[in-house]
């Protein structure tokens, strides 16, 4: 009966060897499952607070962006009033382009009449030219004729 019972604390104590040792090695797996999450959370703490960083740097940039967006759309306003400024002067130019273009026509006509009152004039101015030169003949005829009443006369 003795030699059942220390057979029987051998054979427990072996057990509760084996399990201690199955404990042993559970408890490592777990201790290195442990160390393993401690190093992933810390990864992923890392990883967060430079998603965190990133994204205050990206809405920095987006504010940045938003202001330039802005400052963009005064420049397109402002250039947009010159843009319009441009156009009317460029209508009243064409307008006044177009009264010179006019004129000039104007002118043109009064260049062909003036041509034609030249030609005229000069026209006038021959015939008058004629008509001297057929006063001085009277003229000198007149003469010729008083000479010679004067001449008979004297006779």
């Amino acid at each position: 009966a003795r030699r059942d019972h220390e057979e029987k604390l051998k054979r427990t104590r072996e057990e509760t060897k084996a399990d201690l040792a199955s404990k042993d090695a559970q408890l490592s797996s777990l201790q290195a499952n442990h160390s393993r999450l401690e190093s992933i959370l810390k990864t992923q703490s890392s990883h967060a607070s430079k998603s965190t960083e990133a994204l205050e740097d990206l809405g920095d940039r987006l504010g940045d962006k938003d202001r330039e967006i802005r400052q963009l759309q005064l420049l397109v306003q402002e250039r947009d009033g010159k843009l319009e400024e441009g156009r009317k002067e460029i209508s009243a130019l064409e307008m006044r382009v177009k009264a010179a273009e006019e004129q000039a026509v104007a002118v043109e006509i009064l260049k062909g009449q003036v041509g034609d009152m030249e030609s005229d004039i000069l026209t006038v101015q021959a015939k008058y030219q004629e008509m001297q030169k057929k006063l001085r003949q009277k003229e000198v005829e007149l003469e010729n004729v008083k000479e010679r009443r004067d001449t008979s006369r004297d006779q």
